[in-house]
C-alpha cells in the first residue's frame, strides 16, 4: 500500500497521468492525457498502450474503465517491486503512448 501511495504522487506530478483518486489499497488506476486529444481518442490511445507494452513483453499493466472512460491500473503486489520500477514504466508507458500516436498520426486538435 506504500508503494501506491507513493506512485500516486509520483503521477500526480506528471500533467501527462490523469489519476482518479488517491489509492487505498495496493491498487493505482490512472491513464495517460494529452489535453489536445478528445475523449474518444484517448480512450483508444489508453487502450492500446496496455495492449502494446504486453507484446513487447516490458510491463503487464491491466485496464479498466471508470464512468465509460478508458484507464490503466497497476495492482501492486510484488514485495520486490520499487518506486523506481514505477517510475520507469510510466516512462514506458510515455514513451508508448508517443510512439502510437506517431504511427496512428492522431490528430492534435486543441479544445479550448
Amino acid at each position: 500500500m506504500a508503494l501506491a501511495r507513493s506512485s500516486y504522487v509520483a503521477l500526480k506530478q506528471d500533467p501527462e497521468f490523469e489519476l482518479i483518486h488517491q489509492p487505498e489499497l495496493s491498487t493505482l488506476v490512472f491513464r495517460f492525457n494529452d489535453k489536445n486529444l478528445s475523449d474518444e481518442q484517448l480512450n483508444l490511445l489508453n487502450y492500446q498502450i496496455k495492449d502494446e507494452l504486453f507484446k513487447q513483453g516490458e510491463c503487464a499493466i491491466a485496464r479498466t474503465k471508470f464512468r465509460g472512460i478508458n484507464y490503466l491500473k497497476f495492482t501492486l503486489l510484488n514485495p520486490n517491486t520499487q518506486i523506481e520500477d514505477i517510475k520507469s514504466i510510466a516512462a514506458d508507458i510515455k514513451a508508448c503512448a508517443y510512439s502510437i500516436k506517431a504511427r496512428l498520426k492522431v490528430e492534435e486538435t486543441s479544445y479550448e
